[in-house]
């Protein structure tokens, strides 16, 4: 899983294809970049560790991820092609 975002209200076609369209994923969908200002953004980029921020709003809604043994997650950097 990669890139997660929730919005506050739903997004049209047109958001819709601006993110699908800006390639392996805008680096800014927020107020400087699409300016669709997501409530949460997840890009799951830490590479390591059980934490993943929220870069919409660091801090509030990050999130820990664990596998069902407790183990961290495993980060990969392969893009499908």
């Amino acid at each position: 899983m990669d890139e997660v975002a929730i919005f506050g209200s739903g997004l049209s076609a047109t958001n819709i294809s601006d993110i699908y369209n800006g390639g392996n994923g805008p680096t800014d969908i927020g107020t400087n970049g699409l300016n669709l200002s997501p409530i949460v953004w997840w890009r799951m980029e830490e590479g390591s560790g059980t934490s993943v921020v929220n870069t919409a709003n660091s801090g509030t809604y990050d999130l820990g991820l664990f596998n069902t043994d407790g183990s961290g997650p495993t980060f990969s950097t392969n893009v499908p092609t």
